[in-house]
């Protein structure tokens, strides 16, 4: 390879439409020096709640998701948030002004070691719903 730290990748997407799941793997080729790598997602959020592997992301637009790393085994996740807000268009912008808009997206970050991959469970979820508690409970025990 003309570039020592390039990597060979590959990634593999599962849809399953009835709940609205998304498994996410990558895999990484290993290397003596493969470096350590980052696996990062952009959601549009008001607000994120983390715990460890697990975020619970609060939907803009009624609708929540759910993000559950499950490889690297040590996984721990963070967040950066960025955004923007407009104000309303002056009255002579025609036909009509423009509504004020805002819009905020949340990435969630996560760090694997040289050795390792990336395995991930994507689910949205309707406001009031916990389709997800038997997969967490499972995985805590």
């Amino acid at each position: 390879m003309w570039n020592k730290f390039q990597t060979r990748w590959r990634r593999d997407v599962l849809f399953v439409k009835g709940p609205g799941l998304r498994r996410s793997a990558d895999d990484l080729e290993s290397g003596a020096d493969r470096l350590p790598t980052g696996w990062t997602v952009q959601v549009l959020a008001s607000d994120v709640e983390v715990a460890d592997s697990h975020a619970r992301c609060l939907g803009q637009h009624g609708v929540d998701l759910s993000v559950l790393v499950v490889e690297p085994k040590e996984a721990r996740l963070t967040t950066s948030r960025w955004g923007y807000e407009t104000e309303v268009a002056p009255p002579w912008v025609a036909p009509a002004p423009m509504p004020a808009v805002a819009e905020t997206q949340t990435a969630l970050h996560v760090t694997a070691p040289p050795d390792g991959d990336y395995l991930a469970v994507l689910a949205r979820i309707a406001v009031k719903s916990h389709r997800l508690a038997w997969f967490l409970k499972d995985r805590e025990s």
